[in-house]
């Protein structure tokens, strides 16, 4: 009988070993997703209506275009819509969505970063153009919204495909739209966006010793 008790009880501490490691097997998605896990850079996570995702921005490749970025995401860009302090993006909505998910026929873009909603506002300043031929207008990528040549401001849009014909092209009058980020997870998210959908949050992380010395606002003054 003894012997019986033994079994029985060594069988209950492998059956709950077991369930402890497929606890551990079973870890989320969302938790594999950690930021910790994140490569050294600066990262831009949204959090809208439909769910989540995260941009890398190329600050090293474009530091002009994404040091605006990360200052008016931050609250630190003096800019006319909001108030010092007040990050910038959070509220906006995605004015201007062309997607088959939107209705339309094609897959285009979501853009936003307007504080008016109409697709004519802006932060009250605008910069120029900053191309780099290493960076193109490939499904994924971020890139500003402009009306013209050095018309920069804070309105951005995502590509849903390659749109490369918005690229540089080594000529300042036709060259379009300035790539300055990729996102790095939940593109189902930015492809199930529809317009009007609205940016909660936008909060940039820094991961690494240099991108968290990476001043944002000295940047983009001294480039500007």
């Amino acid at each position: 009988m003894r012997r019986i008790y033994t079994i029985l009880f060594f069988g209950l501490l492998v059956s709950c070993a077991n369930k402890q490691e497929e606890s551990v097997d079973q870890t989320t998605p969302q938790q594999k997703d950690s930021t910790s896990q994140l490569p050294e850079g600066i990262y831009a996570h949204f959090t809208t209506n439909r769910g989540e995702f995260s941009v890398e921005l190329n600050y090293k490749e474009a530091p002009l275009t994404a040091s605006n970025f990360i200052a008016l995401a931050e609250g630190n860009m003096p800019n006319t819509a909001k108030s010092d302090g007040v990050p910038y993006f959070d509220g906006l909505t995605f004015h201007r969505v062309i997607s088959k998910v939107n209705g339309d026929g094609n897959d285009f873009m979501i853009q936003g970063g307007d504080p008016q909603g109409t697709g004519s506002g802006g932060p009250g300043y605008s910069f120029k153009d900053e191309f780099s031929p290493n960076l193109s207008n490939t499904q994924g990528t971020i890139s500003m919204a402009n009306s013209g040549v050095n018309t920069n401001g804070s309105q951005f849009f995502i590509n849903l495909v390659d749109n490369t014909r918005l690229d540089f092209n080594k000529d300042p009058i036709t060259s379009k739209h300035a790539v300055f980020g990729k996102v790095v997870s939940g593109f189902s998210i930015v492809y199930n966006t529809i317009q009007g959908d609205v940016m909660q949050k936008v909060v940039i992380e820094r991961v690494g010793e240099e991108a968290k010395k990476f001043d944002a606002l000295q940047t983009f003054n001294d480039l500007k």
